[in-house]
Protein backbone atom coordinates (compact mmCIF):
# COMPACT_ATOMS: atom_id res chain seq x y z
CA UNK A 1 0.00 0.00 0.00
CA UNK A 2 2.53 2.76 1.08
CA UNK A 3 4.66 1.39 -2.05
CA UNK A 4 1.47 1.96 -4.35
CA UNK A 5 0.52 5.64 -2.55
CA UNK A 6 4.20 6.64 -3.95
CA UNK A 7 4.12 5.63 -7.27
CA UNK A 8 1.21 6.86 -7.37
CA UNK A 9 2.52 10.17 -6.09
CA UNK A 10 5.47 9.94 -8.04
CA UNK A 11 3.23 9.26 -10.94
CA UNK A 12 1.23 12.58 -10.46
CA UNK A 13 4.25 14.82 -10.96
CA UNK A 14 5.61 13.56 -13.46
CA UNK A 15 2.02 13.54 -15.34
CA UNK A 16 2.17 17.43 -14.01
CA UNK A 17 5.52 18.44 -15.53
CA UNK A 18 4.56 16.90 -18.70
CA UNK A 19 1.53 18.48 -18.80
CA UNK A 20 3.63 22.03 -17.49
CA UNK A 21 6.64 21.82 -20.18
CA UNK A 22 3.95 20.65 -23.13
CA UNK A 23 1.88 23.46 -22.49
CA UNK A 24 4.47 26.25 -21.59
CA UNK A 25 6.28 24.72 -24.70
CA UNK A 26 3.62 25.00 -26.95
CA UNK A 27 3.30 28.72 -25.83
CA UNK A 28 6.67 29.89 -26.73
CA UNK A 29 6.09 28.22 -30.26
CA UNK A 30 2.72 29.54 -30.94
CA UNK A 31 3.97 33.04 -29.23
CA UNK A 32 6.99 33.19 -31.83
CA UNK A 33 5.06 32.15 -35.12
CA UNK A 34 2.71 34.26 -34.59
CA UNK A 35 5.34 37.25 -34.05
CA UNK A 36 6.43 36.47 -37.33
CA UNK A 37 2.84 36.21 -38.64
CA UNK A 38 2.16 39.67 -37.48
CA UNK A 39 5.70 40.95 -39.05
CA UNK A 40 4.82 39.76 -42.48
CA UNK A 41 1.29 40.83 -42.28
CA UNK A 42 1.54 44.43 -41.44
CA UNK A 43 4.85 44.81 -43.46
CA UNK A 44 3.04 43.60 -46.87
CA UNK A 45 -0.95 43.71 -45.84
CA UNK A 46 -2.05 46.48 -43.05
CA UNK A 47 1.33 48.64 -42.48
CA UNK A 48 3.42 48.56 -45.48
CA UNK A 49 6.16 48.72 -43.50
CA UNK A 50 8.79 46.56 -41.09
CA UNK A 51 6.76 46.91 -37.56
CA UNK A 52 7.41 45.06 -34.17
CA UNK A 53 4.13 43.89 -33.72
CA UNK A 54 2.71 43.08 -30.11
CA UNK A 55 3.75 44.79 -26.53
CA UNK A 56 6.96 42.89 -25.49
CA UNK A 57 9.90 43.99 -27.04
CA UNK A 58 11.47 40.54 -28.27
CA UNK A 59 9.57 38.19 -30.94
CA UNK A 60 6.58 37.15 -29.27
CA UNK A 61 3.52 37.39 -29.00
CA UNK A 62 1.71 35.71 -26.23
CA UNK A 63 -1.98 35.99 -27.81
CA UNK A 64 -0.74 33.64 -30.39
CA UNK A 65 0.97 31.57 -27.72
CA UNK A 66 -2.10 30.97 -25.99
CA UNK A 67 -3.77 30.57 -28.97
CA UNK A 68 -1.84 27.12 -30.07
CA UNK A 69 -1.98 25.94 -26.11
CA UNK A 70 -5.75 26.32 -26.63
CA UNK A 71 -5.79 24.57 -30.06
CA UNK A 72 -3.98 21.21 -28.50
CA UNK A 73 -5.81 21.50 -25.42
CA UNK A 74 -8.97 21.79 -27.22
CA UNK A 75 -8.10 19.25 -30.27
CA UNK A 76 -6.39 16.67 -27.79
CA UNK A 77 -8.11 16.51 -24.75
CA UNK A 78 -11.10 17.37 -24.99
CA UNK A 79 -13.75 14.09 -25.09
CA UNK A 80 -15.61 15.43 -27.98
CA UNK A 81 -17.05 11.63 -29.02
CA UNK A 82 -19.50 11.98 -25.55
CA UNK A 83 -21.30 14.78 -27.78
CA UNK A 84 -21.78 12.65 -31.09
CA UNK A 85 -21.09 9.16 -32.09
CA UNK A 86 -20.71 11.14 -35.60
CA UNK A 87 -16.93 11.97 -36.02
CA UNK A 88 -17.73 14.40 -38.88
CA UNK A 89 -20.00 16.78 -36.45
CA UNK A 90 -17.34 16.40 -33.53
CA UNK A 91 -15.00 17.57 -36.14
CA UNK A 92 -17.18 20.36 -36.84
CA UNK A 93 -17.83 21.17 -33.05
CA UNK A 94 -14.13 21.20 -32.51
CA UNK A 95 -13.04 23.73 -34.83
CA UNK A 96 -16.16 26.33 -33.71
CA UNK A 97 -15.31 25.89 -30.28
CA UNK A 98 -11.56 26.65 -31.53
CA UNK A 99 -12.66 29.68 -33.78
CA UNK A 100 -14.87 30.77 -30.43
CA UNK A 101 -12.38 30.24 -27.89
CA UNK A 102 -9.64 32.53 -29.81
CA UNK A 103 -12.26 35.21 -30.16
CA UNK A 104 -12.99 35.17 -26.83
CA UNK A 105 -8.76 35.24 -25.85
CA UNK A 106 -8.60 38.22 -28.23
CA UNK A 107 -11.31 40.08 -26.69
CA UNK A 108 -9.91 39.70 -22.96
CA UNK A 109 -6.30 40.27 -23.71
CA UNK A 110 -7.48 43.66 -25.74
CA UNK A 111 -9.71 44.62 -22.07
CA UNK A 112 -6.71 43.96 -20.24
CA UNK A 113 -4.88 46.18 -22.28
CA UNK A 114 -7.53 49.08 -22.89
CA UNK A 115 -8.67 49.20 -19.30
CA UNK A 116 -5.34 48.17 -17.63
CA UNK A 117 -2.84 49.96 -19.77
CA UNK A 118 -4.45 52.39 -21.51
CA UNK A 119 -3.27 50.69 -24.82
CA UNK A 120 -4.73 49.83 -27.76
CA UNK A 121 -2.70 46.98 -29.62
CA UNK A 122 -4.89 46.38 -32.75
CA UNK A 123 -8.45 48.65 -33.76
CA UNK A 124 -11.03 46.62 -35.75
CA UNK A 125 -13.39 49.93 -35.67
CA UNK A 126 -13.39 50.12 -39.46
CA UNK A 127 -14.61 46.27 -39.32
CA UNK A 128 -17.98 45.60 -40.19
CA UNK A 129 -20.17 43.94 -36.82
CA UNK A 130 -17.16 45.11 -34.14
CA UNK A 131 -17.28 45.31 -30.58
CA UNK A 132 -15.29 48.17 -29.34
CA UNK A 133 -12.68 47.77 -31.75
CA UNK A 134 -11.22 44.72 -30.43
CA UNK A 135 -13.11 41.63 -32.04
CA UNK A 136 -15.05 41.42 -35.23
CA UNK A 137 -16.91 38.64 -36.80
CA UNK A 138 -13.82 38.82 -39.87
CA UNK A 139 -11.25 37.87 -37.42
CA UNK A 140 -13.37 35.71 -35.70
CA UNK A 141 -13.84 33.55 -39.07
CA UNK A 142 -9.84 33.33 -39.59
CA UNK A 143 -9.29 32.28 -36.08
CA UNK A 144 -12.02 29.64 -37.05
CA UNK A 145 -10.20 28.60 -40.51
CA UNK A 146 -6.83 28.60 -38.76
CA UNK A 147 -8.56 26.47 -36.27
CA UNK A 148 -10.12 23.96 -39.09
CA UNK A 149 -6.27 24.03 -40.64
CA UNK A 150 -5.04 22.68 -37.29
CA UNK A 151 -7.45 20.23 -36.56
CA UNK A 152 -7.18 18.59 -39.65
CA UNK A 153 -3.66 18.95 -41.12
CA UNK A 154 -1.20 20.57 -38.17
CA UNK A 155 -2.74 18.28 -35.26
CA UNK A 156 0.07 15.87 -35.97
CA UNK A 157 2.85 18.09 -36.26
CA UNK A 158 2.05 19.62 -33.11
CA UNK A 159 1.89 15.91 -31.47
CA UNK A 160 5.09 14.70 -32.98
CA UNK A 161 6.23 18.36 -31.48
CA UNK A 162 4.78 17.67 -27.79
CA UNK A 163 6.19 14.09 -28.22
CA UNK A 164 10.00 15.30 -29.04
CA UNK A 165 9.48 17.98 -26.06
CA UNK A 166 8.90 14.95 -23.26
CA UNK A 167 11.16 12.67 -24.74
CA UNK A 168 13.90 15.64 -24.04
CA UNK A 169 12.84 16.09 -20.65
CA UNK A 170 15.84 17.63 -19.55
CA UNK A 171 16.89 19.63 -22.83
CA UNK A 172 13.12 21.06 -22.62
CA UNK A 173 13.52 22.18 -18.92
CA UNK A 174 16.31 24.05 -19.80
CA UNK A 175 15.73 25.93 -22.66
CA UNK A 176 11.93 26.70 -21.23
CA UNK A 177 13.64 28.01 -18.04
CA UNK A 178 15.75 30.19 -19.81
CA UNK A 179 13.14 31.33 -22.36
CA UNK A 180 11.27 32.46 -18.99
CA UNK A 181 13.93 34.28 -17.68
CA UNK A 182 14.23 36.16 -21.05
CA UNK A 183 10.42 36.69 -20.92
CA UNK A 184 10.47 37.98 -17.06
CA UNK A 185 12.85 40.76 -18.21
CA UNK A 186 11.02 41.84 -21.42
CA UNK A 187 7.97 42.22 -19.67
CA UNK A 188 9.73 43.87 -16.99
CA UNK A 189 11.27 46.59 -19.62
CA UNK A 190 7.48 46.95 -21.89
CA UNK A 191 5.52 47.35 -18.48
CA UNK A 192 7.86 50.08 -17.80
CA UNK A 193 8.30 51.65 -21.16
CA UNK A 194 4.67 51.70 -21.38
CA UNK A 195 4.15 53.74 -17.99
CA UNK A 196 6.51 56.23 -19.46
CA UNK A 197 5.04 56.88 -22.50
CA UNK A 198 1.91 57.22 -20.72
CA UNK A 199 3.42 59.25 -18.65
CA UNK A 200 4.95 61.78 -21.21
CA UNK A 201 1.22 61.85 -22.91
CA UNK A 202 -0.37 62.67 -20.24
CA UNK A 203 2.03 65.17 -19.38
CA UNK A 204 1.82 66.98 -22.90
CA UNK A 205 -1.57 66.80 -22.66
Amino acid sequence: FIIRFFEQKRYGKIKSMNWFLTYSGLFFIGGFCGWVLELFFRRFVSQKKWVNPGFLTGPLLPLYGFGVASFYLLANEIPWQVLSSNGAVNTFIKIVCIGASLTLLEFIAGEIFIRGMKIKLWDYSRNWGNYQGIICPLFSLVWTLIGAAFVLWLNPLFNAIVAWLLSNFQVTGMMEAFFYGILSVDLGWSFGLANKIRKVVSDSR
